[in-house]
């Protein structure tokens, strides 16, 4: 209530003084208020709460409402709470009266003092203060060393100031010379203002021509003039005018600033009128010295030894010093004659937070000289006042002598220079004090370090002066100035620590003393411990966790296991701990301190947890997993607030309910009491109570800084003893280890136990949870070494359920997914088999997702694997292509069949321009790519249209055989052969699938489908032209691979014993080439139409002398005979034999074509042949041939320079030449078909 009252009240006086108006300004007024905080007892500076306010230009008067109120009465003494208050930087104090490091210097604030009740609250005032920024600091008096434990009730204060100010708004400016007119009464005072400009000298303020409108006292008007603010450590200046005028002159006065000027009257209630006029006198401009800087400056150069640069404001002389000689000494002296000082430019670098270094732009070295001084500027920011403001002057006497009764004075002044430097003036401007050194031979080095400088310009005057008039040839030395600004005094030494602290935007930095060590820069050691001492406490604060190893040892005998390694965790970092904590030089510290602090507090808590959980007696299940889910809300409480009081309670006393509810649980169904000895009671539970209770008292009560090395240390061995007390006796069924009867080392995880919690989730969260279960399954049966590893029903029913999404039953109905929920399951397995490292738990999972298991879920199963497969594509993900090129290897042809039609669907037709994204497969996962072709070449047969593979597919699947022929071989030799090969599934190399597609494809593109196109002006169609060279490149790299068997087959040991090629293949093959020749016969014949056939029973004939030469097809000639009977009828004889010395393969330059065209069937109707169930009737074939020049096909092989001819390993110095016939051992297989055509013919 005392505090609203106050506010209150503060607002109506605010409001008066708004309305108020001196007759000649007007006022405003503001309000600020900082948040309420708790104070603390001062041990060091951070103790301190320190508030920043801001005080604008023109105000009046300012006024500070400081409120304390008593948080609780809890433990509360009477106590004073000082409230220190600085303008321009936070308050340098010292409360305990301690030593402050040498050279450093302060100067005291204003310090309050507020007795505290249970609510106080006191103001202050302050008639025209300073503009800029004011510090408030508040803290209880000194800390007594009685650690608290946070989170305990202790006495609590809490401060909050505000701050009221009235500021003028239009207030009048003083010109230079020009008078005005004003009137002064006793209680509205004139205010005026006028502005200081730079290298001003001397200011005067003159008042003149009193009168009060009496005659009475016109002749003494009785007004007092005040220039200046009012700054606590500074007072404005004041003149106390008698008669008709009077004056104030300030020399020095501040630079670059508006000054205030106040006129009061004393006159009782007259109002006096009178007439003020400023003057100001600028000692040095920069066109006064009358030089021409670079003209100068090369004579400087050129005839001394100095070196010279000119400052950015172009109106002095800056030299870096050296001995000069005595001609360059008079030259100097006849340049500056008409110079009032010397002005160095200086150069400021920010290093860090609270670290910024002043450099003379010239060089270290600064000349000082006896005539003028020197001058150098350092301006501090705000965000500088934090800091220690060090000045470091050094006189170089390394090249020049410099007199015994010579020094150099120093003036270091904020606001303004001192221009004007002797031993009698003293280092202090009109309105500020500066601090002043001096250094001379014997003692060549001064040293002031400034805590906390205010935030403004700070001037730095360096001048020569001898005892006698003249210095003789020592008028010009060269001095060393340092000036920077550090966090700390010295970095607080070897005895303390620089921390820096923040309030709210503004940081600051402060030292925190160890060892006993104390004062600003933890230099005063009146109080200090002795290395003996800190050896001491260090040696029982880590010796004493060895108390644990009874307890360790207590519950390895016992048979927790679990418990003792608790217990091991504790005492090992709890030891580190405390030998990383000591302030002293007695450390070691293995690891980051924050993180042996961690664990060590987590390791204690656990510890106690562990202890009271094992005396309830519970079942293994539900203690394992207390243990555990205790461990992780620990560790997160730790993590928020690692030093509350109830992070120790809270586990304790929901330990002990637990423990007391299983022993009164038991005693009600024993009907005794829980546990049923007395010794236990006497002899372990009630000395294990009293162990525990004495060291939870300790903690929390006794526990000073004096104290902490024992009664921490006892805490230690409390705890540990309690937990030897504590412990229960082992039970009747653990054996040696600790573990129950039964129980083993391989995971029980039963898949079929999830499914009640699957069902009430929504089907994406279903699933994914699903797969979470299914990976932590397959790798436990992994690990169980069980071979093969297999995946149960159970688990294939979930799978079906809630991946799949096919009913368990007919009466429960289908779950269905959204597009977007699909696309977010597909996204997760993608992410989960990326995840998985294991290769094998990989394919496991793989299988028990998408292996058929002929049931209707097998359709849902292929509708998800294609998408998965396609989004694997699209994204790279290789574990997903190398379990599906396995899936490929090892499932029926029709399923994969199916799945590479998906791939092509998505990628050849439904989505235009994804063509290199599948491209990409190659690179990716060879082993997909190879499975991949193999699919594709037994989906499309070219038996039909639509059985014909599209444009893109048949161009990436050339441009991957051409790039990488090994590559249809990548499954053959990287998988070991086994007799349990599925028969119906793929071949183990696409071969037969593209040697099908190469010799087919000169018939299948013309057939049918020929007639449906439009032809070109050369008769050939527009799809011939695109497909056919790239069959032909295709044909040859078949050619180049079967090239390459030998070789492969010898290092496996297979040749002659493994055939890639199937005889079952080659009869489909036969079949299908009889049919679209019959077929190419019905059509009218042609020139072009006749290359077609011959062009096809070329590839034949080569891809079969290749095979058998190569040992990829393994069969008799016998045997190729009966299986050639049906195509050799089909054949026209024209095409096979020319007379007696005609082979298959004419020479390139000599082709021959048909003159007439006889139909089978108009010959010969009664000779039928069978062969491989086909009856066709047969005719007879034309007899007269003639040579001819055939046209040029699309399908005819040109030749290409980016193929390399292949020396065939069984007739050396033999190629494959492009567009060339292939003469290698032709003429038997020619000879076995012009035989079988002869016996038409």
């Amino acid at each position: 209530m005392d505090i609203c009252f106050l506010r209150a009240l503060l607002f109506v006086a605010l409001s008066a003084w708004t309305l108020a108006d001196d007759g000649q300004v007007t006022f405003v007024s503001e309000l600020s208020s900082k948040p309420a905080q708790k104070l603390s007892k001062y041990g060091w500076y951070g103790n301190v709460r320190l508030q920043r306010f801001h005080i604008p230009e023109e105000t009046a008067i300012a006024r500070w409402l400081f409120s304390v109120t008593k948080g609780n009465n809890f433990n509360c003494g009477k106590h004073n709470v000082t409230i220190h208050i600085q303008y321009g930087a936070p308050p340098v104090i010292n409360p305990t009266g301690k030593v402050f490091p040498n050279a450093t210097l302060w100067s005291p604030p204003l310090s309050l003092i507020l007795p505290v009740t249970s609510q106080s609250s006191t103001t202050f005032n302050l008639s025209n203060p300073a503009p800029g920024d004011w510090f408030v600091g508040a803290h209880l008096p000194e800390h007594d060393g009685r650690i608290e434990q946070k989170g305990f009730p202790s006495c609590s204060y809490i401060f909050q100031p505000q701050l009221s100010i009235r500021r003028a708004v239009d207030t009048p400016i003083m010109q230079q010379g020009t008078f005005l007119q004003q009137t002064a009464a006793p209680d509205t005072p004139a205010r005026l203002k006028l502005y200081v400009p730079e290298f001003a000298s001397s200011l005067s303020v003159s008042v003149s021509d009193c009168s009060s409108g009496e005659a009475a006292d016109d002749g003494n008007c009785s007004l007092v003039l005040r220039l200046g603010s009012t700054s606590l450590q500074q007072r404005p200046v004041t003149v106390n005018c008698s008669g008709i005028g009077c004056s104030a002159t300030l020399s020095n006065p501040p630079w670059d600033t508006w000054l205030r000027v106040v006129v009061e009257s004393g006159l009782g209630n007259r109002t006096v009128t009178f007439s003020i006029v400023s003057n100001y006198t600028v000692g040095c401009k920069p066109k006064s010295i009358g030089l021409k800087v670079d003209d100068d400056i090369n004579k400087l150069r050129s005839k001394s030894n100095l070196t010279n640069s000119t400052s950015a404001d172009n109106n002095t002389v800056v030299t870096d010093a050296v001995a000069p000689s005595n001609d360059s000494a008079s030259l100097l002296t006849s340049l500056l004659a008409s110079a009032c000082v010397w002005s160095i430019p200086v150069l400021y670098e920010e290093l860090d937070v609270l670290s910024m270094r002043f450099t003379p732009a010239n060089g270290p070295n600064v000349s000082v000289t006896d005539t003028h001084p020197t001058l150098l500027t350092y301006p501090l920011h705000t965000q500088a006042t934090g800091g220690t403001l060090n000045l470091q002057l050094t006189l170089n006497t390394t090249n020049i002598t410099v007199a015994n009764s010579s020094s150099v004075v120093a003036c270091l002044s904020p606001w303004a220079p001192v221009l004007d430097l002797n031993h009698s003036q003293p280092c202090r401007t009109a309105l500020f004090g500066g601090y002043g050194v001096s250094v001379n031979v014997s003692d060549p080095k001064a040293v002031v370090r400034l805590p906390f400088p205010q935030s403004t310009t700070w001037y730095l005057t360096l001048q020569l002066t001898c005892n006698s008039s003249d210095c003789g040839n020592a008028s010009l030395v060269s001095v060393v100035p340092e000036v920077f600004i550090s966090a700390c005094v010295e970095d607080c030494g070897t005895h303390g620590e620089c921390r820096l602290l923040r309030s709210y935007s503004y940081l600051y930095a402060a030292c925190v003393c160890k060892t006993g060590w104390s004062g600003w820069g933890c230099t005063d050691g009146s109080s200090a411990q002795s290395y003996g001492r800190q050896l001491t406490a260090t040696l029982l604060l880590t010796l004493s966790n060895l108390a644990f190893l009874p307890a360790t040892v207590v519950a390895v005998k016992r048979c927790f296991i679990t418990e003792a390694s608790v217990y091991l965790f504790t005492m090992f970092f709890s030891t580190f701990y405390h030998a990383c904590d000591q302030p002293g030089v007695a450390v070691m510290c293995i690891m980051d301190y924050d993180a042996l602090q961690y664990c060590d507090f987590l390791g204690s808590i656990c510890s106690i947890w562990v202890t009271i959980l094992c005396m309830a007696r519970i079942k293994d299940i539900f203690k394992y997993t207390l243990f555990m889910l205790g461990a992780l809300l620990i560790a997160m409480s730790m993590q928020l607030d690692r030093k509350g009081l109830w992070n120790l309670l809270g586990p304790v006393i929901c330990a002990i309910l637990l423990m007391v509810t299983t022993w009164v649980y038991r005693g009600v169904r024993r009907r005794h009491c829980y546990p049923p000895s007395w010794r236990r009671w006497v002899l372990f539970l009630i000395p294990g109570a009293v162990c525990a209770l004495v060291g939870v008292c300790l903690y929390i009560f006794a526990e000073t800084e004096d104290n902490y090395y024992y009664t921490h240390s006892l805490w230690h061995i409390l705890v540990a003893s309690c937990v030897v007390f504590l412990l229960p006796p082992k039970e009747k069924n653990r054996e040696a280890l600790g573990w129950s009867r039964g129980w083993s080392w391989r995971p029980q995880v039963v898949m079929g136990d999830i499914r009640q919690s699957l069902l009430p989730r929504d089907v994406l969260s279903a699933a994914k949870e699903l797969l979470y279960h299914l990976d932590i399954y397959i790798c436990n049966l992994v690990q169980s070494g069980r071979q093969p590893p297999q995946v149960d029903s159970k688990t294939q029913e979930l799978v079906e359920e809630f991946i799949l999404h096919a009913p368990k039953d007919r009466n429960t109905p289908a779950r269905r997914m959204s597009a977007l929920q699909e696309l977010q399951l597909l996204e997760i397995m993608c992410s989960c088999f990326q995840e998985q490292s294991r290769d094998t738990v990989r394919q496991l999972m793989f299988s028990a997702l998408f292996s058929l298991q002929g049931n209707q879920a097998d359709e849902s199963r292929m509708a998800l694997l294609g998408k998965l497969v396609s989004m694997a594509i699209a994204v790279g993900r290789v574990p997903i292509l190398e379990c599906a090129a396995l899936w490929l290897q090892r499932t029926h042809r029709v399923y994969c069949v199916r799945l590479a039609q998906v791939l092509v669907d998505d990628y050849c037709s439904l989505v235009p321009g994804s063509g290199p994204t599948l491209q990409n497969i190659h690179s990716a996962s060879p082993r997909f790519c190879c499975q991949f072709i193999t699919a594709v070449t037994t989906l499309y047969d070219l038996t039909t249209e639509e059985l014909t593979p599209p444009l893109e597919l048949l161009q990436m699947t050339v441009s991957w055989i051409q790039d990488d022929p090994r590559l249809v071989l990548i499954n053959f030799l990287n998988t070991p052969l086994s007799g349990n090969h599925p028969i119906s599934s793929l071949d183990v190399t696409p071969l037969g699938g593209l040697m099908r597609w190469c010799v087919k494809a000169p018939l299948a593109y013309k057939g049918d489908k020929g007639d449906k196109k439009q032809a070109l002006t050369n008769g050939i169609t527009e799809r011939e032209g695109e497909v056919g060279p790239m069959f032909s490149a295709l044909h040859l790299s078949v050619l180049q691979v079967l090239m390459l068997l030998p070789n492969i087959l010898n290092e496996k040991g297979l040749y002659g014993r493994l055939a890639l090629l199937q005889m079952e293949s080659l009869a489909s093959l036969t079949s299908d080439l009889s049919r679209l020749l019959d077929q190419a016969d019905k059509h009218a014949p042609s020139t072009d139409t006749r290359a077609l056939p011959q062009l096809a029973l070329d590839r034949l004939a080569q891809a079969l002398q290749v095979s058998m030469a190569n040992g990829a097809l393994l069969c008799s000639r016998g045997l190729i005979r009966r299986h050639m009977d049906c195509l050799i009828l089909l054949i026209p004889c024209c095409l096979l034999c020319r007379g007696p010395e005609s082979h298959l393969f004419p020479p390139a330059t000599q082709q021959f074509a048909p003159v007439g065209v006889v139909r089978p069937r108009d010959v010969l109707q009664q000779h039928t042949l069978s062969c491989n169930g086909l009856q066709p009737a047969l005719s007879a074939f034309p007899h007269r041939l003639t040579p001819h020049t055939p046209p040029t096909h699309p399908f005819t092989h040109t030749p290409t320079s980016t193929h390399t001819p292949l020396l065939s390993p069984s007739v050396p110095g033999s190629a494959f030449h492009d567009g060339n016939v292939f003469p290698l051992q032709t003429q038997p297989l020619t000879q076995m078909m012009c035989l079988q055509c002869e016996g038409v013919c």
